[in-house]
């Protein structure tokens, strides 16, 4: 049943890349598209591609860091593996909510708990949404002016994107810092048990769910009091966010745009990316594309604005979910190596 579903989403998230092109691109041929890249920098396309391997070895590097600190030792082919999965399957789920559960699925394959995969997952998620918020607050310190001149639909589009971002960095922070909020969790689902009739496999459940919430606890009480584990972690993930950042402003430059700040691309990126992050479409197709045009356009590079589009879209998203399913299926189907626990 889950692979059908699976494949499923993969079907209408190629169907949904073929109504973009169909829609956002009409007119722009596949051979006009090869013409442009022809006329493109290759220098500056590596770099490019460069930023979006950067983008995978960081956040690899932040599994092999993190998990080495709660005891687990992390091959970097599983740490990859482990980046190719979440990958893949946040691309093609809306809102790029199936990444993570079949990211812990593997996880677990490799003899990690869910109880500690849970808690890295969790600081992951929140690092990579507060660099963010952060680089979009600074960036619109410096140019709120030129961001003021987008659309009402992309600035209420940015808000929206930035308020749940929001709430999410400071609900995720509560579970990590707040032992109240994870013992109110603790509480609430046991409530949910004890409703129903006393049976042995409802009292097992219970007891099974009092045990990984208290080893959660605990991995979130060693992270909390770990503020260099925190700060290190942190600034792989801010780093990794900085390079997804880049491709944009390399784009930019193999076009021969060379009047574009590698500041302000990386704050218009931030702002794309906040404006999608939450839209109900796989990898948010059609929309980030449209938008992308419309930044291109408040550019003044409207006549390259569908080539430039198509590149960084290509480079940045396609490319790297293509390359993100050939890995893991080698990942999953292939010989992996368990993880081993650290006796310290």
């Amino acid at each position: 049943m889950k692979n059908k579903k699976r494949i499923l989403s993969t079907v209408i998230f190629i169907l949904l890349i073929l109504l973009a092109y169909a829609f956002v691109f009409k007119g722009y041929s596949i051979s006009k598209f090869i013409e442009t890249l022809k006329n493109c920098k290759p220098i500056y396309l590596s770099l490019a591609v460069l930023c979006v391997c950067l983008w995978v070895f960081f956040e690899a590097l932040f599994f092999k860091v993190i998990y080495k600190k709660l005891g687990y030792k992390i091959s970097l082919f599983n740490a990859i593996g482990y980046v190719f999965t979440e990958t893949y399957f946040s691309a093609i789920t809306p809102s790029s909510t199936g990444g993570q559960p079949v990211q812990m699925i593997e996880m677990s394959k490799d003899e990690i708990p869910y109880r500690t995969s849970s808690i890295v997952v969790l600081v992951n998620t929140m690092f990579y949404k507060l660099s963010l918020l952060l680089i979009i607050i600074i960036g619109f310190m410096i140019y709120h002016n030129e961001i003021a001149t987008f659309s009402p639909l992309f600035r209420a589009m940015s808000i929206y994107g930035f308020i749940i971002t929001t709430i999410i960095v400071c609900f995720f922070l509560l579970l990590i810092f707040s032992e109240k909020t994870i013992n109110k969790i603790l509480k609430f689902l046991v409530s949910i048990i004890t409703r129903v009739k006393k049976t042995d496999e409802n009292i097992e459940k219970e007891d099974r769910i009092n045990n990984v919430l208290c080893d959660y606890k605990e991995a979130a009480k060693y992270i909390r009091n770990n503020p260099k584990v925190l700060l290190n972690t942190f600034l792989i993930i801010f780093m990794q966010r900085l390079s997804m950042l880049m491709v944009n402003y390399f784009v930019y430059k193999s076009f021969n745009i060379n009047d574009i700040s590698a500041l302000y691309a990386i704050t218009i990126n931030a702002f794309l990316m906040i404006s999608v992050d939450f839209m109900p479409l796989p990898g948010g197709v059609l929309i980030s594309e449209a938008l992308l045009l419309e930044v291109n356009k408040k550019l003044h590079i409207l006549s390259m604005s569908k080539g430039i589009t198509l590149v960084f879209r290509n480079i940045s998203f396609y490319f790297l979910v293509i390359v993100s399913l050939i890995g893991y299926l080698i990942f999953h189907f292939g010989k992996r190596k368990k993880a081993i626990k650290i006796h310290e």
